[in-house]
């Protein structure tokens, strides 16, 4: 039986990926309050969803990250400037972003623009929406440049230029 201490356990079940994405999360949250960013949350989850096997692979999950925020976001305020928290256009709202991301085969971005377009068409009270749009997709892109960042420099996976293991 393996001892819990042992670096075979911590490498099969911690990680440097887990590591780095924990490490990500809180370099996020930090930097969200050391800049006064609106929404730590958003930070933090910019760096969970980018932190991946490859730094190449950050950057993709980053690109649909806020590709689908910026999508959802323009689709929930033009709704929400017809009528906000109308379910009939919240229906039609989620079939429009499902249909064009699946034309466009951006399906990773499926998930998240359509979170963002209902958080703005059921949860927003603010008179100003476009200004909540365009905040979170920022605070989305400070978390995943963080992400990259941590995940391209520290414990490098292969595909990073500090990486022991690359091919030249």
């Amino acid at each position: 039986m393996k001892e819990v201490g042992s670096l075979n356990f911590f490498k099969k079940y911690i990680g440097m990926r887990n590591i780095k994405t924990a490490l990500s999360v809180v370099i996020s949250v930090i930097v969200a309050d050391i800049f006064n960013l609106e929404s730590a949350f958003f930070v933090a989850t910019g760096a969970l969803i980018s932190m991946e096997t490859t730094v190449k692979k950050g950057i993709k999950a980053g690109v649909y990250r806020v590709l689908g925020t910026v999508i959802g976001g323009l689709m929930g305020v033009v709704m929400y400037l017809i009528d906000p928290g109308n379910l009939f256009l919240i229906f039609i709202g989620i079939v429009i972003l499902i249909s064009l991301l699946n034309i466009l085969k951006w399906h990773d971005c499926i998930s998240m623009a359509c979170v963002v377009f209902c958080v703005i068409m059921i949860s927003m009270t603010s008179d100003d929406i476009i200004h909540y749009a365009f905040q979170r997709t920022f605070d989305t892109i400070v978390g995943i440049v963080i992400a990259i960042a941590i995940n391209y420099v520290i414990s490098p996976p292969d595909d990073s230029i500090f990486s022991k293991n690359q091919d030249e």
